[in-house]
């Protein structure tokens, strides 16, 4: 068995094989929230049902579920349409990405004829490098992720309120990822700044902190009148039935027990994995990290720990294929504690051998 190459493992279907516990996803393990689960056999009559073509059903559901303007926000097949969206109708030219980040922003873009420079950047160094972000002359546009993925680490708000100025000075439009912002309670999200920001756009997933994976929820929040336009480029039917009712089932629900008990348990399986790989601190560097998921470093020259621990039936996501990381990077997800003890008796295994 090998480590998948994307977070997330392939559905099997009645395919005979080793089952496998998938650190590779970074899916709140504490979800859907039990409202969902409660209501889900009243969902199966939306499977024959056209989703609304007017976005605005969606819009008004996920504005009550973030307490965002309404004409902020696009809804999306996740937050990978929304990417590939600004990927084909933003401005045409160079578009710095502060790596590494998901790698479908570099893909995306590059397949729409943007011009990719790469600006190496963890958010632990950015308070003192700011003044090398613009070295571009000409820049169109900056993308950057806030928590980024597969750092889990975020930026400062005084770096993002200077990154915001400098774009703003230079016309410079920006993208910013934050998929994973809800773990970390919306502590530095920009989300409510697209109002009065035409340049900012920020794309949003519903999936991680929802648990709502197979669903592909995600929106677009930006200014009023880039929502118009990019509105009219949207497909059609692009947020199914079923989706379309779940959210507003969300809406309708109390979720403050839910995020809080998802904050609670993230803190403290958190604690669990910093504790555990003291052990190890000679032979894997854990990064600090914001979200639900750790980016690690194996100081093993002649191993690939995630094909180790895959033959082990614990898949994690190599983090080869991230611009400037290599195969010693590989990333975990924060899942339940039983399956946190899995995975560090797992990786103990692997590093006792190598």
């Amino acid at each position: 068995m090998k480590a998948c190459p994307h977070g997330g493992k392939w559905l099997e279907r009645e395919q005979p094989g080793p089952s496998c516990l998938d650190f590779s996803a970074n899916i709140n393990p504490w979800g859907p929230p039990e409202a969902l689960g409660e209501a889900w056999s009243g969902l199966f009559r939306y499977v024959s049902v056209y989703p609304p073509l007017d976005q605005s059903y969606c819009r008004l559901a996920i504005a009550r579920l973030t307490g965002l303007s309404p004409e902020t926000i696009l809804p999306t097949n996740g937050a990978m349409q929304a990417i590939a969206l600004l990927a084909r109708r933003l401005p045409m030219g160079s578009y710095q990405i502060l790596e590494p980040l998901f790698t479908e922003y570099n893909r995306t873009f590059s397949l729409e004829g943007k011009r990719i420079v790469h600006r190496i950047l963890f958010p632990q160094e950015a308070e003192t490098t700011m003044g090398g972000i613009f070295l571009e002359k000409d820049l169109r546009g900056l993308i950057l992720g806030n928590p980024g993925n597969p750092t889990g680490a975020s930026y400062s708000l005084p770096f993002l309120e200077e990154v915001i100025e400098q774009c703003r000075k230079k016309g410079t439009l920006l993208v910013v990822d934050e998929a994973f912002q809800d773990f970390m309670e919306e502590r530095t999200s920009l989300a409510q700044r697209t109002g009065d920001l035409p340049g900012l756009f920020v794309v949003r997933s519903l999936t991680k902190f929802y648990s709502l994976a197979g669903l592909r929820g995600g929106y677009l929040v930006a200014h009023p009148d880039a929502v118009r336009k990019l509105e009219a480029h949207l497909e059609p039917w692009s947020i199914n039935a079923v989706l379309s009712r779940a959210l507003w089932i969300l809406a309708d629900t109390e979720l403050g027990p839910f995020r809080r008990r998802t904050h609670e348990n993230l803190c403290r399986e958190k604690k669990y994995f910093l504790d555990s790989f003291l052990r190890w601190d000679k032979t894997v560097t854990l990064f600090p990290s914001e979200t639900n998921f750790f980016l690690a470093k194996a100081h093993l020259p002649s191993s690939d720990l995630p094909d180790l621990l895959a033959d082990q039936g614990i898949l994690v996501r190599s983090a080869a294929d991230f611009w400037g990381l290599d195969r010693q990077f590989f990333r975990f997800a924060v899942k339940t504690h039983p399956e946190n003890q899995l995975l560090v008796k797992a990786l103990g295994e692997c590093l006792e051998y190598v």
